[in-house]
């Protein structure tokens, strides 16, 4: 007989769950990549993620990495960390070359990585209140090392450590409740 139930073991954050969730996710598959320039707000790359043996039309979750002035160099690290992971940096740098738009960029950068499945990944996460007042979870990308190839997982992920999970702060979540039941107690 098992000390824990087994349930318990297979659902912890990442691990062999056929859903991404927060920690280090074992193959991960990239799904398809694209270049958005959108009529208001920033242009950005985004990137379709799901783990093998799920659905990936039903399961893929969409990461945007936003290629604002400001935003670029941090967004351009984190696509190229994981490009690094499948494909070679002259292959990378023929892709950037050889684009003369975001479009063409995402679309070539698709071809390169499309299916490929990246061993470790980890996601980060950050608390936020759902229309219904309740918290939950929102996936997140953090800095480069995100992702590995190797035998043995590298990547560490500390549910305590805000930047790998960002909590909500205890009395922003009291105030809004309070806030919103109208109630002055």
């Amino acid at each position: 007989m098992s000390l824990f139930n087994e349930s318990i073991l297979d659902n912890s954050p990442g691990g062999d769950s056929l859903y991404l969730s927060k920690g280090i996710n074992s193959d991960v598959i990239i799904g398809p990549i694209e270049g958005v320039i959108p009529e208001t707000g920033s242009s950005y790359i985004s990137v379709a993620l799901y783990k093998k043996g799920s659905d990936p039309e039903k399961d893929s979750r969409t990461f945007k990495f936003y290629m604002s002035e400001r935003a670029q160099d941090k967004s351009l690290g984190k696509i190229i960390h994981l490009a690094k992971e499948v494909i070679s940096k002259d292959d990378i740098r023929n892709i950037n070359d050889n684009s003369k738009t975001l479009e063409e960029f995402a679309s070539h950068l698709s071809a390169a990585l499309k299916g490929a499945t990246i061993k470790w990944f980890k996601l980060c996460a950050e608390q936020y209140i759902n229309s219904e007042g309740k918290i939950r979870d929102r996936l997140t990308i953090g800095l480069p090392r995100f992702a590995s190839q190797k035998d043995v997982c590298p990547l560490k992920w500390d549910e305590t450590k805000s930047h790998d999970y960002k909590r909500l702060d205890t009395s922003t979540v009291n105030s809004t409740a309070k806030a919103s039941d109208g109630l002055p107690f």
